[in-house]
Formats: C-alpha cells, sequence, structure tokens
C-alpha cells in the first residue's frame, strides 16, 4: 500500500487505537480476553514491533510521509484548539 499509494496519501496509521491491547484484547488484536498477561503482552510487543517496521518503511519509500496512531482515550477527555479539556 505504502508504494501503490506513494504521493497520494501523506498520513498514514498503522494500527487504529493501538492502547486497547490492554483493555479490550480481543478488538485490538483477536486476543481472548480470558488469555494471559503474558499471551497479551507478547501480542502487544509485536503490534508496536509492526508498527514500528513500517513506520520505518514509510520514511524509507517516501520520507515527506507522516505516520502516526490513533489513540482511544479510554476516560473521554477531549483535544479541542490544541488544548486538552476535561
Amino acid at each position: 500500500m505504502l508504494i501503490h499509494f506513494n504521493n497520494k496519501i501523506k498520513y498514514w496509521l498503522t494500527f487504529n487505537e493501538i492502547n486497547n491491547m490492554s483493555t479490550m484484547s480481543w478488538n485490538a488484536g483477536g486476543i481472548k480476553i480470558e488469555e494471559t498477561e503474558s499471551v497479551k503482552e507478547k501480542a502487544a510487543y509485536f503490534q508496536l514491533l509492526a508498527c514500528a517496521k513500517v513506520v520505518s518503511l514509510a520514511y524509507e519509500i517516501n520520507s515527506s510521509n507522516k505516520v502516526g496512531m490513533m489513540y482511544n482515550s479510554h476516560f473521554g477527555s477531549g483535544v479541542f484548539n490544541d488544548t486538552i479539556t476535561l
């Protein structure tokens, strides 16, 4: 995708709501809720490793790419005009 859409897409997300592995492991990584913490930690590790590899590849393909992640705010605080409101 990075090569196919090169110069057409500037902003990329690697994983949607990557922090959900800690609280919603099934949604974030297909890991059953009743799995051990060790299994969840390994899954999170490999998800973060994959994310880092994609970021590296994205910049290698096109140094002007912008790569980030979508964070899920479990507590509902929002960002408005660059100011966090509680």
